[in-house]
């Protein structure tokens, strides 16, 4: 198993073996700034039901979300993968998508037996 592969795993187990995922359909499934290391460190993931968010906060020079960030997810049954690049100055472009097809505007996700709308394209 690769190193980005095992961090998202290792973060993963944890959230399963506490019920996480059971309990909530929005919850953020991987920390970079507190779990990651590396090429990870920098990044967040949120789940929102089957549908997935990457947050890569720009230190400096960004690089690509690694295609295994997007695998990893696709082989836990993401139906869309979107991502965003957070500058450290300025405002964030428009969210890619990497995989799938994200739901059109506002979709509601549980969290904890509560329900919020997500949204994970801009609408015009």
């Amino acid at each position: 198993m690769r190193p980005v592969e095992a961090e998202l795993e290792q973060a993963w187990r944890w959230r399963q073996e506490r019920g996480v995922f059971e309990e909530s359909q929005a919850v953020r499934i991987f920390h970079g700034p507190g779990e990651g290391s590396g090429a990870l460190a920098n990044f967040a993931i949120e789940r929102f039901g089957s549908h997935y968010w990457i947050t890569q906060w720009e230190k400096g020079q960004a690089g690509r979300i690694p295609g295994q960030m997007v695998d990893f997810l696709r082989q836990r049954g993401a139906e869309s993968v979107v991502a965003l690049l957070r500058p450290e100055h300025g405002v964030p472009e428009e969210p890619e998508v990497l995989h799938g097809q994200p739901p059109e505007g506002r979709f509601e996700v549980r969290e904890a037996g509560l329900g919020y709308l997500a949204q994970l394209r801009r609408t015009r």
